[in-house]
């Protein structure tokens, strides 16, 4: 599995204590310590050697020295779907992360002022993505109109609890059509 976390002695984002306001939306991730791709995604990534050249007098070629190499960019690309309301809860904790980490530190945060952190990618075994240290510099998600989305844990976008809403708007009554329609009925009163 490929994962992306942040440093053992971390102590902000989903790492943050109890003490300090607990970790709240991103709570899910700190069970699976930082963001674990639940489908394999596509990684992309390429390796440079930089050379530079000079003329050789009298010479139909030029002559290469090594300058330096290089690591270029790694482009991660996942898809993350969500089946039921735990799922759906990882799913916003995921998006709220990748969101923090491209944002320094600011306002009451002990760190504030200092730019994000650091993270650290591991998948495909030791030869390939072994803790290796990253930044996030870019995130982008979409949000397709085709799907059906679920309801997540906790208050929605207009400050109402859902968590009491969920067993009304469910799905159909018990009891067949009549039982829909006092459902339906429930639900407008």
């Amino acid at each position: 599995r490929v994962r992306l976390r942040l440093a053992p002695n971390a102590y902000y984002l989903y790492k943050i204590s109890e003490k300090n306001g607990g970790p709240g939306i991103l709570a899910p991730l700190a069970a699976t310590d930082g963001v674990v791709f639940p489908y394999t995604p596509t990684i992309e990534t390429s390796y440079q050697a930089k050379y530079d050249n000079y003329d050789l007098t009298h010479s139909n070629y030029r002559g290469y020295f090594y300058k330096n190499s290089s690591v270029e960019n790694i482009s991660i690309k996942g898809t993350f779907t969500a089946q039921d309301t735990r799922e759906a809860a990882y799913l916003l904790a995921v998006i709220h992360f990748f969101k923090s980490v491209t944002k320094m530190f600011y306002g009451q945060d002990a760190q504030a002022g200092t730019p994000p952190p650091l993270v650290y990618l591991s998948g495909f075994g030791k030869y390939q993505f072994n803790e290796s240290p990253c930044v996030v510099s870019n995130f982008s998600y979409n949000l397709p109109n085709d799907v059906d989305y679920i309801r997540a844990n906790g208050f929605n976008n207009i400050g109402l609890n859902m968590e009491n809403r969920r067993n009304q708007s469910s799905g159909p009554a018990l009891g067949g059509s009549l039982g829909t329609i006092v459902a339906v009925l429930d639900r407008l009163s």
